[in-house]
């Protein structure tokens, strides 16, 4: 059996971009501009990244995925993977009004990772969804990406404050044992 004739990865991605501009989701394809990340964009003002990849290069997708968030280039960044058929024809390569109609009814696999400390911590993983339902997708991932930072955050900042407190009255008579106290409570430690 012969390979179909195949057009250039940065297509499905530009189209992609095109569509969800078409809905209302403000964008920057990168590749436009011959840059990578593919797709890049702000929703409720967490940084996302969107990377596409053909069905088969999982690993390769997952690499560019982490390399974005340890880069610090967003707080998010999602992987699409498409059909071999949205990106191959027999006689001809797709053109872009072909890969847009097929991107329509076609499913694409996603992942996402956030940032998440020492290494990027997964989202979600193989969420069959159609084109329509990424604006629903980039919220979902968008909304657990940050909380769990945001709460992080707090709570250092809250043991911060505990900590010096404690240790500030650590020096006041009879106030050690109520120092200590705290300090265990939270299990801060000395």
């Amino acid at each position: 059996m012969s390979r179909g004739l195949k057009i250039r990865e940065e297509v499905p991605s530009i189209v992609l971009s095109e569509m969800l501009g078409d809905v209302g989701i403000s964008n920057v394809s990168l590749l436009n501009l011959g840059k990578v990340p593919d797709i890049y964009l702000l929703v409720g003002g967490v940084r996302v990244i969107i990377e596409t990849k053909e069905q088969g290069h999982r690993a390769e997708l997952d690499r560019q995925l982490k390399q974005r968030l340890e880069l610090d280039l967003c707080e998010v960044a999602i992987g699409l993977e498409y059909p071999t058929d949205l990106v191959e024809g027999t006689l001809a390569p797709p053109t872009p009004q072909n890969v847009r109609k097929k991107l329509l009814n076609i499913f694409l696999v996603s992942r996402s990772y956030a940032q998440g400390g020492a290494e990027p911590r997964l989202l979600f993983e193989d969420i069959r969804t159609k084109v329509a339902e990424l604006p629903e997708l980039l919220a979902r991932a968008a909304s657990e990406a940050l909380p769990d930072q945001d709460l992080e955050k707090a709570i250092a900042m809250v043991r911060d404050s505990v900590e010096m407190f404690s240790d500030s009255i650590s020096t006041l008579p009879k106030a050690k044992v109520i120092s200590e106290n705290i300090k265990k409570e939270l299990d801060v430690g000395e």
